[in-house]
């Protein structure tokens, strides 16, 4: 019967009753080293773990949160008004630029109706939210040339019954 052993990783002699077997990969180990080897299975265990739950349940569950917050969202009241009034599937965003934007609307929807679209499909982000251009608005103490003359609901050359407005933040 031995005495004593040789800690498979230091070479260190120690007395058998201070000694630690691993019995899966059959060391003999020092009492530190034994818990040194301990920490770092342990960390693989859990590493490995982690990652299963993350392929497996944890995605399941992220993916369940997420539908939870879409069906637990706040009805937009803009949205509503938008689809009640029928435009949503025909307006259409054309073009947006810095601080404006282009739409395509149908040529009866009204102005307010226009805003409420328009901030639907692309949120302003400005405290005065979007309004529509017209001529002779004074934009930072000048006066609007953008339009140069034209009005400020074009006719779209390719949808008829629709018109071009452009709006300002």
């Amino acid at each position: 019967m031995k005495v004593t052993v040789a800690c498979d990783i230091c070479k260190k002699v120690i007395p058998v009753e201070e000694a630690q077997f691993d019995v899966g990969n059959e060391w003999d180990l020092c009492p530190e080293h034994f818990k040194e080897q301990t920490l770092i299975q342990a960390k693989q265990k859990r590493a490995e773990l982690a990652t299963w739950l993350e392929n497996t349940h944890l995605k399941n569950l992220r993916e369940l949160d997420e539908l939870i917050a879409e069906l637990e969202k706040p009805e937009r009241p803009e949205l509503k008004a938008i689809l009640a009034c029928g435009y949503d599937s025909e307006a259409q965003v054309t073009r947006s630029f810095g601080l404006g934007m282009q739409v395509c609307v149908p040529a009866d929807m009204t102005e307010e109706r226009i805003i409420e679209f328009s901030q639907y499909r692309n949120p302003c982000g400005t405290e005065g939210g979007w309004h529509i251009r017209k001529e002779g608005d004074l934009l930072a103490d000048w006066p609007c040339v953008f339009l140069e003359g034209q009005r400020e609901r074009m006719p779209c050359s390719s949808r008829p019954g629709f018109v071009h407005v452009i709006l300002d933040a």
